[in-house]
């Protein structure tokens, strides 16, 4: 299997046309592709950005990426607050495991980022420190 290495550019874009897209929390928040985004803030238009977002760790402003984003989120943190000011953040108050079901909806999310470790020899990637919940929107889209 050969890998193919994009820039955090080009991975932004291939999520433009994404309505959905899920952001890992804790370490596995893509912080490069983020980074390309809010540098080119139209990229990513009228997108709905989903996390774990963990306080203390995650505290970014996610609704400021992109043009007319909004966040669902479970927590709180210090860097939503000017976009829940603006009521472009949607709190989801619920269950760890009812997370991982939403998420598991196919249909629900369109693409997901998280930072991954390097490819091992023979092309295989793991999930690294944190698979936080990004496997399940993406084992919704093998079922």
């Amino acid at each position: 299997m050969k890998v193919k290495i994009i820039s955090a550019r080009q991975a932004a874009l291939i999520a433009s046309s994404a309505n959905s897209i899920f952001l890992a929390g804790f370490t596995g928040e893509p912080l490069v592709l983020l980074d390309a985004v809010l540098s080119e803030p139209e990229i990513w238009k009228d997108k709905i950005l989903t996390g774990a977002f963990i306080p203390g760790v995650n505290d970014r402003d996610f609704s400021s990426l992109g043009v007319g984003t909004t966040v669902e989120t479970l927590f709180s943190t210090q860097g939503l607050q000017r976009g829940d000011a603006e009521r472009r953040v949607a709190h989801l108050p619920m269950h760890y495991s009812d997370f991982w079901a939403r998420l598991s909806r196919p249909g629900l999310i369109d693409c997901v980022f998280m930072t991954v470790p390097a490819p091992t020899k023979d092309g295989s990637i793991g999930c690294g420190l944190t698979a936080d919940f990004a496997a399940a929107p993406i084992a919704q889209d093998t079922q």
